[in-house]
């Protein structure tokens, strides 16, 4: 998985759920096991992988089939969910026997409890929570039972990130990109910016990964541990990550957006920044180890959208250095 910004493509109570045909809907019968009404989120693909809700005469719930392929990161990822769920962090846990694996289909099914929700909306007050949950969220992950493994993979993918640097100055000169700062982030940053005083983090922070539910007191909900399997590094990161995705990206107010969001955050962790380059820092490795991803599987994506996505994370390193002053006065 890309960690990249999201935008906020649809509000989720204005998500449009399709009814799946009846051929397709007996097959996910007898794939989850459940009766009812299904629906899939957007679009109705053959393909039985996907997002489905269902009606049932008891419940609603939220239906996620992967290939087998991602079985044991989903199962941690699991693992994670329900550790944080027992330490009252607000996320969304699988129901109980899931993940389940379906050998006649080679797929994994994975089934919430359907919980109506929206987007977090920005204000400096709502920056103020998010900063004091995201503390409670990194205290709470300090203490998984399965830190070790957690450090391990996510040395290997820093590493496997990192061995993609000629794949990416090849491509990137290609197309008539200057590489020196890339380069550089890769050669003299990224490790440095990552693994500074490590822990377990989320690792992927972005509109679709933090809810906000309509009615409850503490309404932040965490969702979608997948990358937290293979991110032990500074939770910094997922500070910078809150910064440039829902912070750097408003038309206004972001300063205030800032000392809200970090007033919240030291609050609860004591740390932040420990320099005026810190943050430039992180922000230029996030977007550089984006583009190494994308490298890595240059072969296997549509030639239109890797163009895209490579913009967008050059465009993002560029502006990491750009506004480096200013975001220096952030500290």
């Amino acid at each position: 998985m890309l960690n990249r910004p999201s935008a906020k493509s649809v509000e989720l109570d204005q998500a449009i759920w399709i009814p799946v045909n009846s051929d397709k809907a007996q097959k996910l019968h007898v794939l989850t096991g459940f009766e009812g009404s299904f629906y899939q989120l957007n679009e109705i693909v053959d393909s039985l992988t996907g997002v489905y809700s269902l009606k049932t005469e008891a419940e609603n719930l939220l239906i996620k089939i992967i290939d087998a392929s991602g079985q044991a990161t989903q199962t941690c990822a699991e693992k994670i969910a329900s550790h944080l769920f027992e330490k009252s962090i607000r996320t969304v846990r699988c129901l109980k026997g899931y993940p389940k694996y379906n050998r006649s289909h080679d797929l994994v099914v994975l089934i919430y409890p359907f919980i109506k929700n929206r987007y977090l909306k920005i204000s400096p007050d709502n920056m103020r929570m998010l900063g004091a949950e995201l503390g409670h969220l990194h205290q709470a992950l300090k203490t998984f039972p399965d830190e070790d493994a957690i450090e391990e993979t996510s040395k290997l993918h820093l590493e496997r990130c990192l061995s993609n640097k000629d794949t990416l100055v090849k491509i990137l000169t290609s197309i008539g990109v200057d590489t020196q700062f890339i380069e550089e982030t890769i050669e003299l940053k990224i490790a440095d910016s990552f693994m500074s005083s490590p822990q377990i983090i989320h690792g992927d922070l972005n509109y679709s990964n933090i809810l906000q539910s309509c009615h409850e007191k503490k309404p932040i909900i965490f969702i979608d541990f997948e990358e937290a399997t293979r991110s032990y590094f500074t939770p910094l990161v997922d500070v910078a990550m809150i910064i440039e995705r829902f912070i750097k990206i408003t038309s206004a107010q972001y300063d205030d957006l800032l000392v809200s969001f970090k007033e919240g955050y030291i609050n609860e962790t004591g740390i932040w920044f420990n320099s005026p380059h810190h943050l430039t820092d992180i922000l230029r490795s996030l977007s550089a180890r984006a583009l190494l991803l994308l490298a890595s599987e240059h072969e296997k994506r549509d030639q239109t959208w890797r163009l895209k996505e490579q913009s967008k994370f050059l465009k993002l390193h560029h502006d990491a250095m750009l506004y480096h002053e200013h975001l220096a006065n952030w500290q």
